[in-house]
């Protein structure tokens, strides 16, 4: 969840920043920009692709979905 909130402040700082580059921003900002936007990407990709991805039946976040169902099964 913390990754959530992390990339969409990166991605608002982002707007930020192409704002200030907008407006007349050092040249500098741009490699900064580039920075952000990456580790924004790399931080909510995983988050799109399970809201973008299929229901098949099984476990949606990995392992911790896995011992999670098992277990909920076994007390059943």
């Amino acid at each position: 969840m913390h990754g959530l909130y992390d990339g969409v402040a990166r991605a608002l700082f982002a707007a930020w920043q192409a704002y200030a580059l907008a407006h007349g921003g050092p040249r500098l900002l741009w490699l900064y920009l580039g920075t952000e936007v990456a580790f924004g990407v790399m931080q909510l990709l995983p988050w799109v692709r399970r809201r973008t991805r299929p229901v098949t039946g099984g476990p949606s976040v990995g392992w911790a979905r896995q011992t999670v169902v098992d277990r909920t099964e076994e007390q059943t």
